[in-house]
């Protein structure tokens, strides 16, 4: 009992580091996408941008 006990907090402990990976490469994912598109939209990269204000 004590081995399936140690598995499954094992098992949940995976679980928990593979739902944490997966939100941050979603986040990531998502901030690229959104820089992309308001590059896109605004024809200028936010280094270009970051360059004009200075």
């Amino acid at each position: 009992m004590e081995n399936a006990q140690g598995t499954l907090w094992r098992t949940d402990e995976a679980g928990r580091r593979v739902t944490a990976i997966l939100r941050e490469t979603g986040q990531e994912l998502l901030t690229g996408w959104a820089r992309q598109v308001a590059d896109a939209v605004t024809g200028e990269s936010p280094t270009q941008l970051s360059h004009q204000r200075s």
